[in-house]
């Protein structure tokens, strides 16, 4: 990580709207690297039946190679101060609120459940990244 705080580290990236296409292709993070596959698997939305996106199916040797790389990426972790730690978990939490919208809808599409429940997720995941702050 170069001595810089995991926060600048990406961790999902969306391609496109979500509304009932298998366009938007989803990528993995891994080991410093989007990581996309011929190998890809279908999300279907259960309340429709409907797929909505695309992800990258990853194999034994991605996992691997990200397991090494956060293993050997953790020394730097552990050197962030409690403090830092605390100022990376509100950005992320800002983050999340930010995107509120955006993920509550995604939870939505890809479990089948009422919007308002899926908003509630969010909620309380952005107050579990303070709480841990």
């Amino acid at each position: 990580m170069g001595g810089v705080v995991p926060s600048q580290r990406a961790v999902l990236v969306n391609r496109g709207n979500v509304e009932n296409s298998t366009k938007n292709s989803y990528c993995s993070y891994l080991a410093g690297q989007w990581v996309r596959t011929d190998n890809e698997f279908e999300v279907v939305n259960p309340a429709t039946a409907q797929p909505f996106a695309r992800v990258s199916a990853i194999d034994k040797g991605h996992l691997k190679d990200a397991l090494c790389t956060a293993e050997k990426e953790m020394p730097l972790w552990r050197a962030v101060t409690a403090k830092d730690r605390g100022v990376f978990l509100h950005r992320v939490a800002d983050e999340m609120i930010r995107r509120k919208a955006e993920i509550a809808r995604t939870i939505t599409l890809e479990n089948g459940k009422p919007l308002a429940q899926s908003e509630g997720e969010v909620a309380m995941s952005v107050m579990e990244s303070v709480i841990w702050s």
